[in-house]
C-alpha cells in the first residue's frame, strides 16, 4: 500500500471513529456508569488502560508483552471494524491470551482499568465474550462479575444468554443456576472444563480458579439423573488430562474429586479403569492423594476383581508405596482395593523383590479377612503349580516362598482352609497335581501345624479338628511325633504359634477317651500354663458330656503327672481329689481308681486322707468284678468315718474343714452329699466348744441349700446313727442318680443330728430377752428354729422341733417364744407359730401336764406387744 494511501486510510478511520464517538451519548464501560464513560474520550481512556498495564505488570511480568501490542499507542487508531477478517483473527488470538493472562487478578483495580481500555478500543463486551466468561467466571458470585455481564451484549441465541437476567437483576449468579444450565447445554460443561485445562496448560492457574472448577463439576455430576456415556465421551478427556497435571497439584487434586464423585454413580469398564489407573500411576504429585483415590475407585466399582498389569507394576515400584499404603488402611476400608490388588503381587511375586516385599509387610502388618488371605495363598500354590507342570524339577521362588512363611506365621487357620482346599481340587482333577502338592506341602511345612496328613488329605490343623474322631486320634499321634523332634518348629516351647497350646487345650476335652488318654500321654506341661491346664482338666472332669473314662484319665493323670510336676499345686489337686471319692454305682470306677492311687502320689502323707485306702478294704478282689450296692454304702460309711475323724484330729480344725465346707457350694452333687455327711459326722465327734465354732459356720450354710429346694411332701425318714446317715438312705444315695429329693433328705437328717448331738453348755445366767448379743451356741438355736417354723409346711419339722425343744430349751422355752414372737426381724408365720406353741404350752401346764410354771411377768408384757401387732392372725392367737 502506498504512503498516500496509508494516509488517506488513516484520515477515514478517524474520522469514522470521531463521528461514531460524537454521536453516542452512552459507552459500555467497565469502570463508569455509560453516561459519564460517553464524556471520557478515546486518549483518556487510553491513559488510564496504560496506567492499568504498568501496575499489573509490576504485579506479573507476563504481561510485559501486551504493552507493545494491545496497549500500544498505535491501537487508538485501530478500529475493528475496518480491520480484515485476518487481522480481528490476530487481535481476538491477543485478546484471549490477555484476558486469561488476566483471570487471576480480575478482583484487583489495575485490571478493572486495563479492561476499561478494551472495552472502549477493541469492544471485547460485544466481540469476545467467551473470552470474557474464561476470565470471569470463575467469579461468578461477585458483585465484579455482575459488573461485567451487565455490559456484555448477550444475543439471544447465544450459550450465555441465562445470564441476561444478571443484567437487570444486578445479582451474583448463584451456583445452582449454572449447574442447571451445565444440564441443558452440554457446552457449558466443555467450557468450563476447557477453562481449567487452558489455564493449567498456558501456566495462568490459581486457586479460585481450581476451587470454582472442583465445586461446579462435582455438583453438576451429582445433579445428573444418570452419568451416560455420552457425558463420560465429554468430560473424560478433560480428566485424563487433570490427572496427568503433576505439576499443578490443584488440578490434579479436583481431577480426583471428579473422578471419585463419576465412580460413584456410574459401572466403569475395565479399559475405562485400565486408563485411569496407568494415568494416576505414572503420572502424581502426591502419592497418598493418589492411592486415596484409586482405591475409593476401586472400593465402589463392584465388579472390579482383576487389577490391570501396567498400573500394578507402576504402583507396586513406587519408592515407599508400602508405608503410604499402610496408612491408608488404617483410616479407610479397602477391601475391594487389597483382593486384586495383593492377589497381583502374590501372582508376581517371584518376578521383583518389590512385590514380594510389600506383599509381605501388608499380611504382616494388617489383619485382612479370610477371603484375601485364601485368594493370596491359592495363588502362591497355583503359581507354583503351574511351574511344576512345565518342568518338574522346578522349585518354588524364594521371594514366593517368602510368602507362604508370612502366612503360616500370620494367617495360619486361613492357610489351612486353603491348603486343604487346593488338596481336594487337586485329588479330584489330576492324581499327578496332587502329588506334586501334597509333596510340596510335606517339605515346605514339614513338623509345622501346615504338614499334611495323607489318611485325610489335609493339614494337621484341619486334621486335628477333623469331626471324625479316628482322623483326630491320628492327627494327635503325629503332633506327638512331631513335638519329639527337636527341631522342629512346634516342638519349640517357646513358639508365638497357639496352635500346639490350642490344641491340646481342645483335644484333652475331646469327647472321644482313646483322644483323651492319647493327649495325657504327651508333654503337656512343656506346652500349657499350669492354670490352663488344670482347667482344662477340671472341665474333662465335671463336664457332663464326659465319658467315665476321660473322667478317670483325667483324675488319674492329675493325681500322678500333675501333682509330681506342679507340688505348689497340692491345695488345689486335693479339693478336686476329694470331691471324687464319694462312690457311687455310676461312677465307682472313677472314684476307685483315684482312691486307690494316693498312697502312691505326693497326697500320701496329706493328713486329711489318712487311712482313706480302707474304703477299699472290702471290695472284691477281682477288678473285673463289680461291688455290690451294700459294699458301696459301707465303704462310703468308712469313708465318712475316716474323713470326719482326720478333720477332728487336724491342729487345724478350720483350714481342714474348708474343703468340705466349699464342698457345699460345689456343681458336683456328690461331693456336696459327701460334704453334708463329713461336717455332720465331725460335729458328732467334737467337744462342745469346737462343735458350736464349726455349727455356727455350717448351719448358715444348710439353711441356704435348704431355700433352694421346696418343702417335699414325701421325704425319706433318715436315723441318726451317731452322726450319720442310716444304711438304708445310703443304699438309696450310692444305687440310685442324684434327684433333689436325696439332698433334701441329707439336709434334714444332718440338721436332726445337729439338734440331738449338739451339747448343752452349763447352765448360764443369759437371758432370751436380754439386749446383750447372742451367744454363739442360742444363736445356732434361734436359727434352726427359724429354719423349723418358716416353711409354709412344718410337717417334716416336727421331730427336729420337738429335740431342739426337749435337748436345749426345756428350761427357758416360754422364755425363747417371747423372744421370737418379739422380734421384729423375724417373719411372721415364725411369730404366729411361737405363739401357737407358747399356747400349747400354757393350756399343757393348765392341765397339770407339764409341772413347771411359766413366768408369767414375763409372758403377760410380751402378749401385750403381740396384741398391738398389725397382723389380725397374731393378735387373736395372743388374745387366745
Amino acid at each position: 500500500m502506498s504512503s498516500l494511501a496509508q494516509q488517506l486510510k488513516k484520515i477515514g478511520t478517524a474520522d469514522v471513529t470521531k463521528g461514531y464517538e460524537k454521536a453516542t451519548k452512552h459507552r459500555a464501560s467497565f469502570l463508569f456508569d455509560s453516561k459519564q464513560a460517553a464524556d471520557y474520550d478515546i486518549d483518556t481512556i487510553y491513559s488510564i488502560g496504560v496506567n492499568g498495564i504498568a501496575e499489573l505488570k509490576q504485579l506479573d511480568n507476563k504481561f510485559a508483552p501486551f504493552e507493545k501490542t494491545l496497549f500500544a499507542e498505535s491501537m487508538k487508531n485501530v478500529d475493528r471494524v475496518l480491520q480484515s477478517k485476518e487481522d480481528n483473527a490476530k487481535l481476538d488470538e491477543s485478546i484471549t491470551l490477555f484476558l486469561r493472562q488476566l483471570s487471576p487478578y480480575f478482583m484487583l483495580k489495575p485490571a478493572g482499568k486495563a479492561l476499561e481500555w478494551l472495552i472502549r478500543r477493541f469492544r471485547i463486551n460485544e466481540y469476545n465474550i467467551d473470552a470474557i466468561m474464561h476470565a470471569v467466571l470463575p467469579y461468578h458470585e461477585t458483585a465484579l462479575f455482575v459488573t461485567m455481564v451487565s455490559i456484555l451484549q448477550i444475543e439471544e441465541t447465544s450459550r450465555w444468554a441465562f445470564l441476561r437476567p444478571v443484567r437487570k437483576s444486578k445479582q451474583p449468579l448463584d451456583r445452582t443456576l449454572l449447574i442447571q444450565n451445565m444440564l441443558k447445554d452440554r457446552s457449558l460443561v466443555e467450557f468450563v472444563c476447557e477453562t481449567a485445562l487452558q489455564a493449567v496448560t498456558r501456566r495462568t492457574s490459581f486457586k479460585t480458579l481450581m476451587s470454582f472448577y472442583a465445586a461446579v463439576m462435582l455438583q453438576y455430576i451429582a445433579t445428573l439423573p444418570a452419568i451416560t456415556d455420552e457425558v463420560l465421551t465429554a468430560i473424560f478427556p478433560y480428566i485424563l488430562e487433570g490427572l496427568k497435571a503433576k505439576n499443578s497439584p490443584e488440578y490434579q487434586i479436583a481431577s480426583y474429586m471428579i473422578i471419585s464423585q463419576i465412580s460413584e454413580r456410574a459401572t466403569l469398564t475395565f479399559e475405562v479403569l485400565t486408563s485411569l489407573f496407568t494415568t494416576m500411576t505414572f503420572s502424581f504429585s502426591n502419592a497418598f492423594q493418589m492411592l486415596l483415590c484409586l482405591v475409593h475407585i476401586c472400593q465402589t466399582q463392584e465388579t472390579f476383581e482383576v487389577f490391570p498389569e501396567r498400573p500394578f507394576k507402576s504402583l507396586a515400584r513406587i519408592e515407599g508405596i508400602s508405608t503410604v499404603l499402610l496408612t491408608l488402611l488404617q483410616k479407610y476400608s479397602a477391601q475391594r482395593f487389597l483382593y486384586p490388588f495383593l492377589i497381583a503381587l502374590a501372582k508376581h511375586s517371584g518376578e521383583h523383590e518389590n512385590y514380594s516385599f510389600l506383599l509381605n509387610t501388608i499380611l504382616k502388618e494388617e489383619r485382612l479377612p479370610s477371603s484375601i488371605v485364601n485368594g493370596v495363598s491359592s495363588t502362591v500354590l497355583d503359581l507354583y503349580l503351574a511351574e511344576r507342570a512345565q518342568d518338574e524339577a522346578a522349585e518354588m521362588n524364594p521371594k514366593t516362598l517368602s510368602v507362604l512363611t508370612v502366612l503360616h506365621e500370620n494367617y495360619s487357620q486361613d492357610l489351612d482352609a486353603a491348603l486343604q482346599q487346593k488338596l481336594s481340587e487337586s485329588k479330584d482333577e489330576h492324581s499327578k497335581t496332587h502329588s506334586h502338592l501334597y509333596a510340596f506341602i510335606a517339605k515346605a511345612f514339614n513338623g509345622t501345624r501346615h504338614q499334611p496328613l495323607k489318611e485325610s488329605n489335609t493339614t494337621l490343623f484341619l486334621s486335628v479338628n477333623h469331626p471324625e474322631p479316628s482322623i483326630r486320634l491320628i492327627a494327635m499321634k503325629k503332633l506327638n511325633e512331631i513335638l519329639k523332634e527337636n527341631s522342629s518348629e512346634l516342638a519349640n516351647p517357646n513358639n508365638k504359634d497357639t496352635f500346639v497350646r490350642d490344641t491340646l487345650l481342645a483335644r484333652i476335652q475331646d469327647d472321644d477317651e482313646r483322644i483323651v488318654l492319647q493327649v495325657l500321654s504327651m508333654k503337656l506341661n512343656a506346652f500349657i500354663p499350669v492354670q490352663g491346664l488344670l482347667s482344662a482338666l477340671v472341665n474333662v472332669i465335671t463336664s457332663p458330656t464326659s465319658s467315665r473314662g476321660s473322667r478317670r484319665h483325667a483324675l488319674v493323670y492329675l493325681l500322678t503327672n500333675f501333682l509330681a510336676t506342679h507340688k505348689n499345686m497340692r491345695e488345689e489337686v486335693l479339693s478336686i481329689i476329694v470331691a471324687n471319692i464319694f462312690l457311687v454305682k455310676d461312677l465307682h470306677k472313677v472314684s476307685k481308681s483315684v482312691i486307690s492311687r494316693i498312697n502312691t502320689s505326693e497326697l500320701k502323707n496329706e493328713p486329711l486322707l489318712k487311712n482313706i485306702d480302707l474304703v477299699l478294704k472290702d471290695f472284691p478282689k477281682d477288678s473285673s468284678a463289680a461291688p455290690s450296692v451294700e459294699t458301696l454304702a459301707a465303704a462310703d460309711v468308712v469313708m465318712i468315718n475316716t474323713l470326719a475323724a482326720n478333720v477332728v484330729a487336724s491342729p487345724n480344725l478350720t483350714h481342714s474343714l474348708d474343703v468340705f465346707v466349699q464342698g457345699l457350694d460345689s456343681k458336683n452333687n456328690t461331693f456336696r452329699l459327701l460334704s453334708i455327711f463329713v461336717i455332720t459326722k465331725t460335729i458328732n465327734l467334737l467337744k462342745a466348744a469346737q462343735q458350736v465354732k464349726v455349727a455356727s459356720t455350717f448351719v448358715p450354710h444348710l439353711v441356704r441349700l435348704i431355700k433352694n429346694h421346696s418343702t417335699a411332701s414325701k421325704m425319706a425318714v433318715i436315723h441318726n446313727d451317731a452322726g450319720l446317715p442310716s444304711k438304708e438312705f445310703l443304699l438309696q444315695v450310692t444305687s440310685k442318680s442324684w434327684v433333689p429329693l436325696v439332698e433334701l433328705s441329707a439336709l434334714h437328717f444332718s440338721l436332726l443330728s445337729i439338734v440331738t448331738d449338739l451339747k448343752k453348755p452349763a447352765k448360764s445366767n443369759e437371758s432370751w430377752l436380754s439386749s446383750e448379743p447372742l451367744s454363739e451356741y442360742r444363736a445356732i438355736l434361734l436359727s434352726l428354729y427359724k429354719v423349723f417354723v418358716e416353711p409354709s409346711r412344718m410337717t417334716p419339722f416336727e421331730q427336729m422341733i420337738e429335740k431342739l425343744f426337749e435337748l436345749h430349751l426345756s428350761d427357758d422355752s416360754i422364755e425363747f417364744l417371747c423372744n421370737v414372737w418379739t422380734d421384729a426381724s423375724v417373719s411372721t408365720l415364725a411369730r404366729l407359730r411361737s405363739l401357737q406353741i407358747a399356747s400349747a404350752y400354757l393350756q399343757a401346764y393348765t392341765a397339770k401336764s407339764v409341772t413347771e410354771a411359766p413366768d408369767f411377768q414375763v409372758v403377760i408384757p410380751t402378749l401385750l406387744l403381740a396384741l398391738g401387732h398389725s397382723s389380725r392372725s397374731i393378735r387373736e392367737t395372743a388374745l387366745d
